[in-house]
């Protein structure tokens, strides 16, 4: 029996059983007609009517109001007469009437058309329960309600309903190879309209063969410096004695000796990488440069917070030498307060000259030289970074510690001024066309002259990287492509909103006085630290008012985003960029949990200032694998990539440039392509124009490193050959124009 049956003897009154309605011809059963029941009391036939409203009541509780609509009125199922048949006492159970359930009603034997079958049954429900009810059975039984399909055939099987016979072999394998040929296009269709909303899309579309032949050499570099270096390098010990194979996108630090063996990294710092537009300027260089210039000042000295002192036997009798936090300093005679740092009553900070620290320094005890050993408190190594116990904060004490120990090893009239040389020339060193600078501006930052008896303020350090910056231009004209350099005014964010607000001040002097130099403002610091935006924002306002009304541009680009913090003042550092029209973003990691502001600001075309390694080491990510830049650019976000504070991670940014091609398989020479010349396009260049003689010039760069690469490394090819040889008859052939 089965959930109900329709039509009970018609002395028993059933409100669901109407004598009068017949069915039409398309609704005639098939099956024969079964024998009539005995002969019952009326006490039990009324209580049989009784049992089975309430079944009936229950099942279509259990129904949505369209379905519902097919069992027929409140008062009970539909009724199911044959034509031409009076014998009424006549009970039909749906387990020989239907083949499905209510939502599916197929009636009798014949079952070869399912769906119209159920629209027979959508009109015999509308017949008894009127116009709109059949309207609503025909919206809900429509070949296209797959979903009501399936739920039919899962009541039909409640009901007993025996399963079709399964297919033969060769039908089954004829349907599966033509479901498969659609299959198949349809999937080629989609790679292609993925593939075209790729954000290097247009680089390739655009591309010469040439350009298409090196892209194939540089895919199959990475392949090559898979097998040549990482697996040559053998496995790594890990926990529980695991053993970890080597591959390129694994932690930086745990790389960082093997990239110097690897084609992909000298084919990244053969690449003209456009501009660079996020870099702090107290951390550009090679440790060692600063420190063996230190050693040649006569008043540079050295402090530390911690004696540096050996205690108890075991292996942490070190510890001192770790945790102390070391800083330089310039001192004038007068200021100077003598100590010696090996003593173990030494303390207050007091000045030892750095030649005798040199000197005394325990160099078989720690089993190094000293300037091996403060070079490595000036970088973050494997162990720290990667520990299991270390969180961003506590990466982010390591790295104040490290910038505050940089501060006082250049901020020195003689070396600031050596410093911004040897930056230039690392610049040109590294195919970096152009950069953005960020020096920290704040009153306790100025520099000192060589003995330490007076100071240059803000203004004095502006002047000092101008001329620099002019007599190193004048100096390689003709040699290099190279557009020089722009000061980003940067103080930090922890200060009070008086002092924010004397620094916009200072920025806006700075722009009249040198409005070639001076490419816009942002606050730097670590962010979970710092005040948040909004907590600016008058002053920021009244800033952007007096710069248009002296008809200057500076635009704001905000370090935000640096966070792995949400729902917090510092994750809404992103809203705060938006509205105040940032023209750039600094990092913008956290920038994918936020659909909207993501689209607004890919809308008003905002740029991020990527950066990959700086990222991984402050515990934003453990591998670049896992960088925020891989949703970005999935959402075509205009994006640059920078090395932030290269110093203090063992890294250049042709290191980036090499993260963020092994960090996706199939990025290759078209995504570096896009990459720089969104750097160009989103710099703080003076005019339109200039930003366009900048791109021809970096176009001339690339295609010269197109040629290098094929030639390097593709010369035997008999295609290569000849695309060398068109090439040679017209340089331009190499790579075109960029469609952007």
């Amino acid at each position: 029996m089965s959930f109900f049956s329709l039509g009970r003897n018609k002395d028993t009154a059933s409100p669901a059983f109407r004598p009068d309605t017949y069915a039409p011809q398309s609704l005639q059963t098939q099956q024969p007609q079964p024998q009539s029941p005995p002969s019952r009391s009326l006490n039990q036939q009324f209580a049989d009517q009784k049992r089975d409203q309430k079944r009936s009541s229950s099942f279509r509780r259990r129904l949505s109001k369209p379905q519902r609509l097919l069992t027929g009125t409140r008062g009970g199922p539909l009724p199911v007469v044959r034509k031409g048949n009076n014998n009424n006492n006549n009970n039909i159970d749906l387990g020989t009437a239907f083949s499905t359930s209510p939502l599916a009603m197929t009636f009798g034997a014949d079952t070869s058309n399912p769906a119209s079958s159920r629209l027979e049954a959508a009109a015999a429900a509308g017949a008894l329960a009127g116009a709109n009810t059949a309207a609503a059975v025909a919206e809900y039984t429509s070949p296209a309600s797959s979903q009501h399909q399936q739920q039919g055939s899962t009541l039909a099987a409640a009901a007993g309903t025996p399963a079709n016979s399964p297919l033969a072999p060769e039908v089954l394998a004829a349907r599966v190879a033509e479901r498969m040929k659609t299959y198949d296009a349809k999937r080629i269709n989609t790679v292609k309209t993925e593939a075209a909303m790729a954000f290097d899309y247009d680089c390739i579309e655009n591309a010469t063969d040439a350009e298409k032949l090196a892209n194939q050499v540089l895919l199959r570099l990475k392949k090559q410096d898979e097998i040549a270096v990482f697996q040559k390098a053998g496995m790594r010990t890990g926990f529980g004695n695991q053993k970890h194979k080597a591959f390129a996108g694994d932690h930086f630090l745990t790389n960082v000796s093997l990239l110097e063996d690897t084609h992909v990294l000298r084919a990244a710092r053969r690449a003209p990488k456009g501009a660079h537009l996020h870099i702090h300027y107290n951390a550009c260089l090679k440790p060692r440069v600063l420190l063996d210039l230190a050693e040649k000042m006569d008043r540079m000295f050295i402090t530390s917070d911690l004696p540096l002192v050996f205690v108890g036997t075991d292996d942490s009798r070190t510890q001192n030498f770790y945790l102390c936090e070391i800083q330089f300093q310039i001192t004038s005679v007068q200021d100077e307060k003598p100590g010696n740092l090996f003593d173990p009553g030494y303390s207050d900070r007091k000045h030892m000259q750095f030649r005798e620290f040199l000197r005394q320094f325990p160099q078989k005890e720690m089993g190094m030289a000293a300037m091996d050993w403060l070079e490595s408190k000036l970088v973050f190594s494997e162990k720290e970074t990667y520990d299991i116990p270390q969180t961003s904060n506590g990466a982010w004490e390591r790295f104040n510690g490290r910038t505050r120990m940089m501060k006082g090893l250049f901020n020195y009239e003689t070396v600031y001024r050596k410093y911004t040389e040897l930056f230039l020339q690392d610049l040109l060193n590294d195919n970096i066309q152009y950069a953005e600078i960020r020096p920290n501006f704040m009153t306790t930052n100025q520099l000192w002259n060589d003995d330490g008896t007076a100071k240059l303020d803000n203004a004095g350090i502006v002047k000092l990287i101008i001329g620099a910056c002019e007599a190193f231009k004048k100096a390689h004209k003709g040699v290099r492509n190279f557009d020089g350099i722009k000061i980003i005014y940067c103080t930090p964010r922890s200060f009070p909103n008086d002092k924010v607000k004397a620094a916009l001040d200072e920025c806006i002097l700075f722009k009249q006085t040198w409005p070639e130099y001076i490419a816009g403002f942002d606050l730097v610091g670590q962010e979970s630290m710092g005040k948040p935006l909004r907590q600016f924002v008058p002053e920021f306002i009244a800033f952007q008012e007096e710069c248009a009304q002296l008809g200057i541009k500076i635009p704001f680009l905000f370090h935000c985003g640096e966070t792995l913090d949400m729902g917090t003042d510092v994750d809404g550092n992103l809203i705060d960029a938006l509205l105040l029209n940032s023209k750039r973003i600094g990092h913008g990691f956290a920038l994918p949990r936020h659909p909207h502001i993501l689209q607004e600001m890919k809308r008003k075309n905002v740029c991020v200032e990527v950066c990959p390694i700086s990222n991984e080491i402050l515990g934003l990510t453990p591998r670049i694998g896992g960088h925020a830049v891989y949703s970005l650019l999935a959402q075509n976000v205009p994006c640059t990539i920078n090395s932030d504070n290269g110093t203090l991670f063992q890294s250049s940014l042709s290191h980036d440039f090499y993260q963020v091609l092994v960090g996706k398989s199939d990025m290759g020479l078209f995504g570096w392509r896009q990459l720089a010349e969104w750097s160009l396009i989103h710099s703080c260049f003076s005019s339109d124009s200039a930003m366009a003689d900048a791109r021809v010039r970096w176009l001339e760069e690339w295609r010269d490193y197109v040629v290098w690469l094929l030639t390097t490394y593709d010369a035997e090819n008999p295609e290569t050959q000849r695309v060398l040889a068109e090439i040679a008859q017209d340089r331009r052939l190499a790579a075109r124009a960029s469609k952007l």
